[in-house]
């Protein structure tokens, strides 16, 4: 009998999230903006629930987990990837004497140019 995976498929669900986090991080080294904003709704349906997940057997568990241990190096390559480029543009823009506005915290307050402590030196 051959071994079918169905859209619930724990198997299935773990490759998918798998995939679509090494998307990500593809998409997030690439510096490629649009990129990073397409994979949004491939990361999202990959990590919607899905009703009916079949028992599986102990090959299965194994396929899953290792895709599970993938798609787990993959998000923290996002991560890293994500903290790296949110370096770059805050030094970008604070050589250009300007702030992001806003932060994963919220909206930041306006600061002072450092542009004109650099023109005293």
């Amino acid at each position: 009998m051959a071994d079918v995976q169905t859209a619930a498929d724990p198997r299935r669900q773990a490759r998918d999230l798998r995939v679509a986090l090494e998307g990500l991080a593809m998409a997030l080294a690439s510096g490629d903006a649009t990129a990073v904003l397409d994979h949004e709704p491939v990361v999202r349906a990959a990590l919607a629930p899905r009703d009916g997940a079949p028992a599986l057997t102990s090959e299965a568990r194994a396929e899953a987990r290792r895709d599970l241990e993938a798609a787990r190096a993959a998000l923290a390559r996002c991560r890293a990837l994500g903290t790296a480029n949110a370096v770059l543009v805050n030094a970008t823009l604070d050589a250009l004497g300007r702030s992001a506005g806003y932060t994963r915290q919220g909206a930041e307050a306006a600061r002072p140019s450092r542009s004109a402590d650099l023109a005293r030196v």
